[in-house]
C-alpha cells in the first residue's frame, strides 16, 4: 500500500482493496489517509526544482482517490494545508498555484460542499502568517481566489458590521522639525525621471512647512477611522487639515511632463517588477514630503483616499449609530471638496480625464455594494427569474420569385432594375455625368477676363482638383492639349492649361468672336497706357516743341481711319457733316483740316484727343511720330 501511494498509482492501490476487501473497514480507510498525509509531507522536503511538480502530482493523485470513495472528500484540501503549515513562503506562493489552478475541481461536486470550510479556512490561516507590506501580492491573490471561489451570498468576507481597520496607524515625526529637515537632501537627476515624476525647479517646489507636515499626515488617522470625522471637535480639526492640503495643491500644479501617452523619455527602458515598485505604506519622513507633492502618483493616492471618505460621510449605511451625521453646512463642505478633489485628479498627468472616470465608475460599484449589504446581503440567485426564457420565433423564409430580381442588397436590387436591357441602360444620357466642352470652358474663361476683375485666388485654375478633372477633361475632347506646347514647352501647370483653353475655345464659334474682341480691347489698353504714360512723362518736363501736322501725315491717317470714320468725326467734331456723294479719304482729309485750323495745326493736340477718344491704336502712333 505505501509502495502504490508513493507512485501514486491509483489502479494498484484499487486491486489491493479489492484483494483484501477493506474498502469498507474504517479503521484502514484512516490508515490510507495517514499514509497520504505523511506522503504529502515528504514532499514539503524535496528541493525547489521538484517540488511543485511534485505536490501538484500528488494532489491529482489524491483528488482521483476522493472521487473514488477510498478516503474523506476533505482530505485533498487537509493535505494542501498540512504542507502550507511546514513550507516557508517562498515555497506557499509556488504551492498556492495548484490551488488556483483547480478552483473550477474545488467547486463542483464531490469536493465543493465539503471542502469548501476547509478551504477558507486554510486561506485564512495563510493570511496570518503574510505580512500585509510585504507579502502584499500574496495577499492580494489569496483573496482575490476566495472572491471567485466563494459564491456571491457568501457573507464570511462581507464585514456586516462595516468594522474599520483602526490598528492601520501612520507614524510621523509630531516633535519641532527645523526648516532644514523639512528640506531633500538630493534632487532628482533629468535622466533618471519615471513616469509621474517631476523635475525639481526652484520656482516649481512646493513650501513645505513644520505646519503643513502635521496637517497633512495627520488626515491619516481619519481616512484609517472615518468615524472620527462626526466628533464635533475632530471634524474641525479634520476640515482645516483637509482644505489645507487642497488649497497647497491648487496653489502648486504639476506640469505635464510629455504627451500623456508616453512615459516619459526612457519608456523603453526595462520594466521593473511590480513586487519592487509596490509600497503599502506611506514614507513619512520630513525630508520626503516636498517630492512627495511633486509626484504625481502619490497626489493621487491621496485624492483617491479623500473621495473615499467623503463618499462614505454621506452615504447612508446600515449600521451607522444615529448619532453620526453631518449638519448642512457639513454635507455642502464635502460636495464642495469632492468636486475640488475631482478637478485635481483630472489636472494631474498623465491622462488625467481617463483616471477621473475610472475612480467613479469604481465609487459608483462600491455604492451598489454597500446597497447590497444594507438589504442583508440578499442571495442574488434567488432573485433571478425563474421562468424560462422565451424562444425567439424564427424569420420566415422568403419564397423564390423568379420574375424579381433580389441580390440581397438595396443597393444591387436598385442597379439592376434600372433597365432590363443592360446596354442600352450604360449608354443612357443619364449617366453622362461630364458636362459639355462649352459649359466646361464658360466659367473659367470668364475669370480669365481682366474685364471680370476676379481675384487671383477665386480662379478656378488656381484649385489643385479642378486643374486635375480639366487636364483629363480636355485630354480627351480638345484637340490643343498636344499642340499648345509645340511652340513654346513650359512646365507651369496653370499657363499651361490657360493657353489650351483659349486655343480650344477659339476653334469654337461660341466663343471666337469673343476672343477676338477681348484680345483687341486689351491690345487697345495697352497701347493706351503706353501713351498716357509718355503724355505724363512730358507733362511732367519742360514742354518741347510742338511740331505742326503735315499733309503726308493726314494722308495717312485719313488710310488709317477710313474703317472708323464715325467714331473719328464724333471724337474730333461731332458737328461736322460729311457729304454722301465724296470719298471716305477726303471726308477725312476735310474733317482734320477742319479740326487743325481750329486748333493751330498742334500735333500734341490731335494726339491728346484721339488718346481721349480711345482710337490712339499702336499704328495711329506710329504714323504720328513719323510726322
Amino acid at each position: 500500500m505505501n509502495e502504490c501511494i508513493e507512485k501514486r498509482d491509483v489502479e494498484s492501490l484499487k486491486q489491493f482493496f479489492a484483494e483484501k476487501g477493506l474498502r469498507t473497514d474504517e479503521a484502514f480507510v484512516g490508515k490510507v489517509e495517514r499514509q497520504v498525509r505523511q506522503r504529502a509531507l515528504d514532499i514539503s522536503c524535496l528541493p525547489d526544482s521538484t517540488f511543485e511538480q511534485s505536490a501538484k502530482e500528488h494532489f491529482v493523485f489524491v483528488v482521483d482517490l476522493c472521487k473514488q470513495g477510498y478516503i474523506t472528500k476533505s482530505l485533498s484540501v487537509t493535505m494542501l494545508q498540512d504542507i502550507f503549515e511546514v513550507s516557508k513562503i517562498e515555497r506557499c506562493e509556488l504551492l498556492f498555484n495548484i490551488v488556483e489552478e483547480n478552483i473550477s475541481l474545488l467547486k463542483q461536486p464531490p469536493l465543493g460542499a465539503l471542502c469548501q470550510t476547509s478551504v477558507l479556512r486554510m486561506c485564512n490561516d495563510l493570511l496570518k502568517r503574510l505580512s500585509r507590506t510585504v507579502d502584499t501580492s500574496f495577499c492580494g491573490r489569496i483573496l482575490f481566489f476566495l472572491s471567485r471561489f466563494l459564491s456571491l451570498a457568501e457573507k464570511s468576507g462581507v464585514n456586516l458590521m462595516g468594522h474599520f481597520n483602526t490598528q492601520n496607524t501612520t507614524q510621523f515625526e509630531t516633535n519641532e522639525i527645523q526648516a532644514t529637515d523639512l528640506m531633500p537632501t538630493f534632487t532628482v537627476v533629468e535622466e533618471e525621471l519615471e513616469m509621474g515624476e517631476i523635475k525639481e525647479s526652484k520656482d516649481s517646489a512646493v513650501p513645505v512647512t513644520q505646519d503643513l507636515y502635521i496637517m497633512f499626515w495627520q488626515l491619516q488617522s481619519y481616512f484609517s477611522n472615518p468615524v472620527d470625522c462626526y466628533d464635533k471637535q475632530k471634524w474641525i480639526k479634520f476640515q482645516k487639515n483637509i482644505t489645507e492640503v487642497l488649497t497647497t495643491f491648487s496653489n502648486y500644479k504639476l506640469e505635464k511632463n510629455g504627451d500623456d501617452d508616453k512615459h516619459g523619455k526612457h519608456q523603453n527602458k526595462e520594466v521593473i517588477p511590480d513586487a519592487e515598485m509596490y509600497f503599502a505604506k506611506y514614507l513619512t519622513s520630513p525630508k520626503l514630503l516636498q517630492l512627495q507633492f511633486n509626484d504625481s502618483q502619490f497626489r493621487r493616492y491621496f485624492l483617491i483616499q479623500c473621495v473615499i471618505i467623503f463618499q462614505y460621510l454621506l452615504a447612508d449605511v446600515k449600521m451607522k449609530q444615529r448619532i453620526f451625521f453631518l449638519s448642512e453646512e457639513q454635507i455642502r463642505f464635502v460636495n464642495d471638496n469632492t468636486e475640488k478633489c475631482y478637478r485635481l485628479m483630472k489636472e494631474t498627468h498623465p491622462k488625467g480625464s481617463s483616471f477621473v472616470d475610472s475612480v467613479k465608475a469604481i465609487l459608483q460599484r462600491e455604492k451598489e455594494w454597500s446597497a447590497w449589504k444594507n438589504a442583508g446581503c440578499l442571495d442574488m440567485e434567488t432573485l433571478v427569474d425563474k421562468q424560462p426564457m422565451q424562444l425567439y420565433r424564427k424569420r420566415p423564409r422568403i419564397g423564390f420569385d423568379s420574375n424579381t430580381i433580389d441580390l440581397g442588397s438595396n443597393e444591387l436590387n436598385k442597379l439592376w432594375n434600372i433597365e432590363p436591357d443592360l446596354l442600352k441602360a450604360c449608354s443612357s444620357t443619364k449617366r453622362k455625368f461630364t458636362p459639355e466642352l462649352e459649359k466646361f470652358l464658360r466659367d473659367p474663361l470668364d475669370e480669365l477676363d481682366p474685364e471680370q476683375q476676379v481675384e487671383e485666388e477665386y480662379k478656378s485654375i488656381n484649385n489643385p482638383s479642378y486643374v486635375w478633372k480639366a487636364c483629363r477633361y480636355l485630354l480627351s475632347e480638345s484637340s490643343q492639349y498636344f499642340n499648345c506646347t509645340a511652340g513654346s514647352p513650359t512646365t507651369n501647370i496653370k499657363v499651361f492649361l490657360e493657353k489650351t483653353m483659349i486655343d480650344t475655345a477659339k476653334k469654337m464659334t461660341a466663343f471666337k468672336n469673343e476672343l477676338v474682341e477681348r484680345e483687341e480691347r486689351e491690345a487697345r489698353k495697352l497701347a493706351e497706357q503706353s501713351m498716357r504714360k509718355k503724355v505724363k512723362t512730358e507733362g511732367s518736363c519742360s514742354p518741347g516743341p510742338d511740331h505742326e501736322i503735315s499733309m503726308e501725315t493726314r494722308t495717312k491717317l485719313a488710310v488709317l481711319f477710313k474703317e472708323k470714320t464715325d467714331e473719328l468725326i464724333s471724337c474730333l467734331d461731332p458737328s461736322f457733316k460729311k457729304k454722301e456723294e465724296e470719298d471716305v479719304g477726303q471726308t477725312i482729309l476735310a474733317l482734320l483740316n477742319r479740326w487743325i485750323g481750329r486748333n493751330e495745326n498742334s500735333l500734341r493736340k490731335l494726339r491728346n484727343a484721339l488718346l481721349i477718344g480711345e482710337l490712339l491704336t499702336a499704328e495711329v502712333v506710329e504714323a504720328l511720330k513719323a510726322n
